[in-house]
């Protein structure tokens, strides 16, 4: 019995070769004249072509080469409802016309559903799992049904065919839950459902309107590389593990609205000419800003105020595709007139320009001066402040500066009161006012149209004349500063 048990597994390992064999062959013929490097995108690109095909198939991927004597019977239908089960349950391989009922089911250990075939309902509502269930190469005609059911080990649904609707709807995933390469091609609904662990989608496709309302997720959920045809709706969904679409492609419109997210919002690489609103979406963390990825995605697809959202990028990601991204999200900002968003987002762009370039100096001053052109009054209040400043150093030489530096023939040269003159404090506090005219002259007065020439200055101390030099060089820089005010232009 063994060596005949053996020379069965022989003959289906060298099929098994056999038809790897073949298909190698066929792939090469096919992309024998593609380029290296597109061979592996359009393999991709066909991955679930190739997957509908291969399930489609009534029984592509069994063991055929085994002889009858070993072909384990299988039940017609399965009626298990309410029952505690012990035993694995070993369903690989297995053909099912009839219906599979395990309502309120508790599994105590690991059910076997590889590779099986499904023509009617599967239903799983309020089973309970307590070790891993994994499912994968099958092919499920009607559907599933797993409502309220509760996995405290990892659930994996990959490499499957649904054809009825996916049901899910306040389901408990205590690990991992794994729907990779799956393909959905009816409704699927996680509606309150609750993830411990991470969810993965990579590589699945989603055909018809997929529901994620309400839904808790505490590790990642991952839908890179996955292909979406219908709507998704992620409202009041609270993603503590982040979320992303990270090479996916989107072809109907991805709700968010009230969703609560923690984590980054990867849209790296997206393929979608949809507009994706992101208006409503908030940090789940009060105060937090959301991390966003956008590498070689654009912004313009999108809709929200940035001063919500902070933007990551790929470590390798060129400086000229940061800029054009920040520039585009600019504009989207702009569009949808953001005025917070389009200042911070600005702002951001600014600092990171100033820092590629090593213009830490611009960059303070800009920051400092009037607040990147977002604050241009507070320019004014810089000047206001230089003027006070000459002036409280001009009222302690007034009487020196209008007698031998430059006489202004309005302005009182001393006071007429010798209580005044012979005390400092008052002196200063009476001279101040006549500083203050005196120094908005000295600064403003080509601005005001005054003419002063030369020999307007007396002073024989180079150093007082060198002072008097660098007021007239501030004032100058303060005048255009005041005009560019006035304009409303930037000029630096």
């Amino acid at each position: 019995m063994l060596a005949k048990v053996n020379r069965q597994w022989a003959r289906f390992c060298l099929l098994c070769g056999v038809v790897l064999m073949s298909t190698s062959s066929l792939a090469a013929d096919i992309y024998s004249d593609m380029p290296a490097e597109k061979l592996e995108v359009q393999l991709e690109k066909n991955r679930w072509p190739i997957l509908e095909s291969i399930l489609n198939t009534s029984t592509p991927y069994r063991e055929t080469t085994l002889s009858p004597d070993y072909e384990r019977p299988f039940p017609k239908a399965v009626r298990l409802s309410g029952r505690e089960i012990h035993v694995p349950l070993d369903y690989q391989n297995a053909d099912f016309n009839e219906p599979l009922y395990f309502q309120s089911t508790h599994f105590f250990s690991s059910p076997q559903l590889h590779k099986v075939t499904a023509k009617s309902s599967v239903d799983f509502d309020a089973a309970v799992f307590e070790k891993p269930f994994d499912i994968y190469w099958s092919r499920f005609d009607q559907g599933m049904r797993f409502n309220r059911a509760v996995f405290h080990d990892h659930f994996y649904l990959s490499s499957s065919l649904i054809h009825g609707s996916a049901l899910f709807v306040r389901s408990i995933f205590h690990g991992d839950a794994n729907f990779d390469s799956t393909i959905f091609d009816a409704q699927v609904d996680f509606h309150g459902a609750y993830f411990k662990d991470a969810a993965s989608f990579r590589s699945a496709r989603f055909d018809k309107t997929v529901n994620f309302r309400d839904v808790q997720s505490y590790g990642p959920f991952d839908f890179n590389h996955s292909q979406i045809n219908a709507p998704v709706d992620f409202s009041n969904a609270h993603l503590m593990g982040g979320l992303s679409f990270r090479e996916a492609e989107v072809a109907d419109t991805l709700n968010f609205s009230r969703a609560n997210l923690d984590g980054l919002l990867d849209f790296a690489y997206l393929e979608t000419t949809k507009s994706i609103d992101l208006s409503d979406i908030v940090s789940d963390v009060s105060g937090e800003t959301i991390a966003i990825n956008l590498t070689r995605t654009d912004p313009r697809l999108f809709m929200f105020s940035y001063d919500r959202f902070h933007l990551v990028f790929d470590p390798s990601l060129p400086h000229k595709e940061k800029v054009f991204l920040y520039e585009s999200l600019i504009e989207m900002q702009r569009s949808h007139g953001f005025k917070e968003g389009l200042r911070k987002a600005a702002v951001e762009y600014k600092q990171y320009v100033y820092g590629y370039e090593n213009k830490d100096w611009t960059n303070l001053f800009q920051k400092y001066g009037w607040d990147y052109g977002f604050d241009p009054e507070r320019i004014l209040w810089w000047i206001g402040g230089v003027v006070l400043l000459f002036s409280s150093i001009n009222a302690l030489f007034y009487r020196s500066l209008v007698e031998n530096v430059m006489d202004v023939p309005f302005l009182s040269r001393h006071a007429h009161s010798d209580f005044v003159e012979s005390r400092p404090l008052f002196r200063y506090i009476f001279y101040f006012p006549l500083t203050l005219v005196f120094t908005i002259m000295l600064l403003f007065s080509h601005l005001m149209g005054f003419k002063r020439d030369f020999t307007d200055f007396r002073s024989r101390s180079i150093w007082v004349n060198v002072y008097i030099f660098a007021l007239m060089v501030v004032g100058v820089i303060c005048s255009l500063f005041v005009l560019n005010y006035i304009l409303g232009r930037t000029i630096l």
